[in-house]
């Protein structure tokens, strides 16, 4: 990658981690949704690898561990890693460099440099495929410290720059746990979102709230569709506007990774959608109409947003920018047994890659 670029669109780094899909799940996205000898987004990437994905201790890979090896480049053990390697089950981790040296992932070392960096995920903003870039703990069940690392810096690091970007999930862990329910009016003293397969709603134990926190510190909040079409509105009036954005669009997950029988349990069906159709019309991704979590940014419109955002930033600092986005659902519903599920996740996926191409057309 050139780092010294003659144009705003040379050396920008673009990391896509459709988790868990493999070339089996790939295979089955063409067949279903374009037919076997159509072509993908995926399939028209101009160059493919195969790497070993295996662990210093396993042979398998973990969503944590594989993490920490994309954004340092280390290997490390399966399961504590996050950001360390290993830690986990009440176990500290050990500091790790990333492969230049330097004392922390490759985007906290582009971020301090001055490279405008950016996460976006369909999951909550803790899951290690983004999280792990920004965040180093000793458990990835540590979702209040990890959100705060990526809003803050991390643990002694407090002058780490900060993200320009962060868009998924995970409203949940920036609130203390006796934030009032939103009802007619948003607030950042209140939450929007609650998990409508769990019911889970705020979560942090240290009264802090972390997103009135994000505005003080410059971001634009947003955390609902009318908000995110109302930002987006703004960045195509304005070519100049170049805002900092936090978006959390879930209290955990932005999709449901339950089986399809749960799904239809809960009522989480769209009767406006025709359930014959191949995508169907179970809500797989948001809540209920008529509830704030409705209609949630799907990956590539987030991604479309976060190109945008970066792009701005890196033509006035006139640096290249470095953004990583992960689909998890790609991973959890499948997980799950949630064969229409997975098939949507893997097409989400697909149009997220298609952006990117369209990006680096232009």
């Amino acid at each position: 990658v050139n780092t010294e670029p003659t144009t705003h669109r040379t050396g920008n780094v673009i990391f896509i981690h459709p988790d868990g899909a493999g070339l089996n799940a790939w295979n089955a996205a063409r067949m279903y949704w374009v037919g076997p000898d159509a072509m993908l987004a995926w399939d028209q990437l101009p160059k493919m690898a195969v790497y070993r994905g295996h662990m210093a201790d396993r042979l398998t890979g973990t969503s944590n561990g594989g993490a920490t090896v994309h954004a340092f480049g280390y290997k490390v053990q399966g399961s504590g890693s996050y950001g360390k390697d290993g830690g986990g089950d009440e176990e500290a981790g050990r500091d790790i460099f990333a492969r230049s040296g330097y004392a922390g992932s490759i985007m906290r070392e582009a971020a301090n440099a001055g490279y405008p960096v950016g996460v976006v995920n369909d999951g909550d903003v803790a899951e290690p495929g983004t999280g792990v870039f920004l965040a180093e703990v000793d458990d990835r069940d540590e979702s209040d410290e990890i959100v705060h690392q990526i809003l803050h810096g991390r643990s002694g690091f407090e002058d780490d720059a900060k993200p320009v970007v962060v868009l998924g999930g995970g409203e949940r862990f920036f609130l203390p746990v006796d934030a009032p329910l939103c009802e007619d009016e948003i607030r950042a003293d209140c939450h929007l979102h609650i998990d409508p397969v769990n019911g889970r709603g705020p979560a942090r134990e240290d009264s802090r709230n972390l997103i009135q926190e994000a505005i003080d510190a410059g971001y634009d909040v947003i955390r609902t569709r009318d908000e995110f079409d109302a930002l987006m509105g703004k960045l195509e009036a304005d070519e100049t506007y170049a805002p900092t954005v936090l978006g959390l669009f879930a209290a955990d997950d932005i999709f449901n990774d339950k089986p399809e029988e749960v799904i239809i349990e809960l009522g989480l069906f769209d009767e406006s959608v025709d359930s014959e159709s191949k995508e169907g019309n179970l809500i797989l991704w948001g809540g209920l109409p008529g509830t704030f979590s409705y209609d949630p940014p799907a990956p590539h419109e987030m991604m479309e947003m976060a190109l945008i955002i970066l792009e701005r930033h890196s033509r006035a600092l006139e640096k290249p920018f470095f953004l990583v986005a992960e689909v998890e659902s790609t991973d959890n519903l499948p997980n799950n047994a949630n064969s229409i599920g997975a098939l949507r996740a893997l097409q989400h996926a697909d149009k997220l890659i298609g952006v990117a191409r369209d990006f680096q057309a232009r």
